[in-house]
């Protein structure tokens, strides 16, 4: 995108590039073709998008217009000209003494061309200026002969500043500022590399500082991606050597010789500086290659300059936008502050989701039951397709400081745990809203949360155990303490009614504990690793007494998918199923987050699970079979992509693969879209989520599952949804 120039950035930038390149430098500055260096930068500023072909050639017209005689070796410092560069400032003593004491340190000016300055700049504090104009040169003019040393400490581009802001007070004349910047250039240039300082010749190897800026000088441009490498191998070796390995010697790449594309750096000059100086310092650069990539570094500055003064253009342009418009919105924050203070506690969310499905079944599967309706066929041979609809309403209130509470309703069935879908084409009829959660959450620590009420998973886990819809009814304590910027710890655990029985002490009950560790490095790592148990109490099928019939009905489950080992317990000639296998789930989960590659990350998962309370002698005996014992599931998957879709263009795909026997899991709260829900399955899906606008997105999904043991039942699903939240 083209920037628009405002006229002061514009004006800046001739005055800038009158004297942007140090003398000395010219002789190794890239060039386009073109008569000017000023030409030079505009083309490249025009390449990068920075600015337009017609602004380049407007400011390039300026620069050529504007009086340029000769300064140091044809390249005219600022101010050195009969006409102004830029207007008079008023005098001040007191800098123009620091400004020439600076130089006079650095070595630039002789002592006693300081105390010349000096008496200068002692005349104009008294309103008589020295007669040091071209038409009256004064005797002894400044810049003559050659410099004995330079001390140079001082980045180049700051002794040209110090000389043109002594020309600008009258202190120097035009053509003392050029003599002087001449005559410091040719000692500039044929100084020789400076040598590694007697007290640092034997300082200590510290190879993380010298890692981090190496990784910092790459990424501001100051080396190229290939020196930055050679410069890491030679950091590598001397590591290694210092840890007492044999190290070969290798042939050492040149640094800081070739010329580099231009990247703006944001570094100070003395930051830049300092860094090579220290790379020199710990002997992973020559002296040689730290001043040749500290003398590359100067010829871009000018160009960072500029930069940095069209971004503080652009800066006060958009402060000046928001300006205006932080007036209307507090304007709208005045009316609102005249709504009651409850309303302020409140927040109202949902989402949307309109979803096809095929299902497609093998034409030679078996014939089955419905498990908790034997008297009922179960669909296994014709295939379907269905459009359904969810939608999901909640709010939650801030009660406390600490405390909230949440109300949410969704679409769904009261006899259906895991799925809040709705089937359109029931005779255009309403369809069924229910209360999906209602709980209060409290947080008295920043690492401790305690739910109660009907409320969201609390477990770390995936859809092999719990369904993604499943809420949970009961109490629950999460505590996730941190011990280290990198690691935390979390402990869950929770007691949920399954089943409320009436009269008796026979309540089903889920008792559940998980723990585990966490690692975060930034934002570019997150693993976990959980290990839970979940107990279920009562759910083993008991046999009616004939002599009191449906004494023990209390035993059937309440909902169950199907996949699960069951019995009868009905003796008479009617069929009534229950679970014949007790259930205590020991359940493995992990999972690793990879984010070097910002926004998309690379998110792994697995998921191991085995039934502790599956019994062959007991099932055996309460089905009258021989039973086979099947009781451990697993699933992998990795999904690369945006981790939350939010814009258009947001993106992310999965791949999943899934192995669950019978009774690895209670089936009546495995996910309900894998093989249709329930156990005994084993499949993949791939699946991909793609943004359309802000918070809507498009989500196909297909599953390709069969049975592990059994009769056949192969299922092909293929879901499409269109999502949307607020």
């Amino acid at each position: 995108m083209k920037l628009s120039i405002p006229a002061a950035a514009g004006a800046a930038l001739v005055v800038m590039l009158a004297g942007a390149v140090p003398y000395g430098y010219a002789a190794k500055a890239p060039s386009t073709g073109t008569d000017s260096p000023v030409a030079d930068l505009l083309r490249l500023l025009e390449a990068k998008g920075v600015i337009s072909g017609k602004e380049a050639g407007e400011l390039e017209k300026k620069f050529r217009t504007s009086p340029q005689p000769a300064g140091a070796s044809g390249r005219p410092l600022p101010g050195q000209t009969g006409e102004r560069w830029m207007p008079h400032t008023p005098f001040v003593y007191e800098h123009v003494l620091d400004a020439a004491k600076s130089l006079a340190l650095e070595g630039v000016i002789t002592r006693a061309e300081l105390e010349q300055v000096t008496t200068r700049a002692e005349s104009l504090s008294r309103g008589v200026p020295p007669a040091i104009t071209a038409d009256n040169p004064v005797r002894g003019a400044l810049g003559a002969g050659e410099l004995e040393s330079l001390r140079l400490k001082m980045p180049v581009v700051e002794v040209r500043d110090h000389l043109r802001f002594l020309a600008h007070q009258r202190v120097l004349s035009r053509e003392e500022a050029g003599l002087l910047y001449q005559r410091f250039g040719r000692k500039y240039t044929s100084a020789p590399p400076p040598a590694v300082p007697r007290h640092l010749a034997d300082a200590p190897y510290a190879h993380e500082e010298v890692v981090s800026v190496i990784e910092t000088i790459t990424e501001q441009g100051v080396v190229s991606g290939e020196e930055g490498r050679e410069l890491s191998a030679r950091a590598d070796a001397l590591h290694r050597r210092k840890s007492g390995e044999t190290v070969p010697e290798r042939e050492r790449k040149p640094v800081g010789s070739e010329e580099l594309p231009y990247r703006r750096t944001t570094l100070s000059v003395d930051d830049v500086r300092d860094q090579l100086k220290f790379l020199a310092y710990q002997r992973v650069m020559t002296p040689a290659e730290s001043a040749a990539a500290f003398e590359r570094f100067g010829r871009k500055h000018p160009t960072d300059q500029f930069a940095e003064s069209i971004s503080m253009e652009v800066k006060s342009a958009i402060t000046s936008q928001m300006e205006e418009k932080s007036k209307d919105i507090k304007d709208i924050g005045t009316k609102l502050s005249k709504l009651p203070e409850w309303l302020n506690r409140f927040k109202v969310y949902g989402d949307m989701r309109l979803r096809y499905e095929g299902q497609f079944f093998d034409k030679n599967n078996g014939d089955f039951v419905q498990p908790s309706n034997p008297s009922s066929i179960l669909n296994s041979k014709t295939d379907r397709t269905m459009l359904r609809v969810r939608a999901r309403l909640g709010f939650l209130a801030k009660v406390a400081e600490d405390v909230d509470a949440t109300v949410a309703l969704a679409t769904g069935t009261t006899t259906n745990p895991v799925s809040t879908n709705q089937t359109l084409g029931d005779s255009l009829n309403k369809k069924t809203f229910t209360l999906d959660q209602a709980n209060l959450r409290w947080k008295p620590l920043e690492s401790l949360v305690l739910w109660g009420g009907r409320f969201p998973n609390p477990w770390f886990s995936t859809d092999m155990v719990w369904d993604r819809d499943i809420n949970f009814d009961g109490i629950a304590v999460q505590y996730q303490p941190k011990v280290s910027d990198s690691w935390g710890i979390f402990l869950n655990g929770g007691a949920f009614p399954i089943q409320e029985v009436e009269f008796s002490a026979h309540d089903k009950w889920l008792l559940g504990v998980q723990g585990g560790v966490s690692y975060t490095r930034s934002d570019k790592l997150k693993a976990r690793i959980g290990l839970a148990y979940y107990h279920f109490t009562n759910t083993v099928g008991e046999v009616n007494d004939p002599a009191v019939p449906n004494a023990t009905d209390w035993s059937a489950p309440g909902f169950q998918q199907k996949g699960n080992t069951l019995m009868d317990i009905d003796p008479s000639t009617n069929i009534k199923t229950a679970y014949a296998s007790a259930f205590h789930e020991l359940n493995a989960t992990a999972s690793l987050d990879l984010g070097y590659w910002e926004p998309v990350h690379i998110l792994l998962e697995a998921d191991y699970v085995r039934n502790l309370g599956f019994n062959k002698r007991d099932v055996d005996r309460r089905t009258g079979s021989d039973v086979k014992k099947e009781i451990e599931g697993y699933r992998f998957g990795v999904t690369v992509g945006y981790p939350v879709i939010r814009e258009f263009g947001d993106w992310k795909a999965m791949l999943m693969y899934k192995y669950l026997e019978s009774d690895a899991v209670m089936d009546a709260f495995t996910d309900s879209d894998f093989h249709l829900g329930g156990t005994n399955a084993k499949g993949w899906m791939i699946g991909a989520d793609f943004g359309l606008a802000k918070n809507v997105w498009i989500s196909p999904r297909w599953y390709s599952t069969n049975e592990i043991s059994g009769p056949k039942y192969s299922i092909d699903i293929f879901q499409l949804d269109l999502n949307g939240k607020f």
